[in-house]
């Protein structure tokens, strides 16, 4: 569940509530990692924000989602 809600709060600094975009998002996100690749999803989103120039205030939902990924990582193979 910590998962599901760190990824949705990355996808809020992508997307609006409401862009039903968010939920295919995030359930791609959600289904890499339960595959096992929770590194390659925290890269994801680290970069997308990079493209879309993000302000830091608008990172934060990318950032607590990277940290959260990287610092689980070994529990989410």
């Amino acid at each position: 569940m910590h998962v599901l809600e760190h990824i949705w709060a990355a996808a809020w600094s992508f997307h609006a509530k409401d862009d039903p975009a968010a939920g295919d998002w995030v359930a791609g996100k959600a289904l890499a990692v339960l595959r096992g690749r929770a590194g390659q999803v925290a890269g994801s989103p680290a970069a997308q924000a990079g493209e879309h120039m993000l302000a830091d205030s608008q990172r934060t939902g990318v950032d607590a989602c990277v940290r959260y990924l990287v610092n689980k990582q070994e529990h989410l193979r």
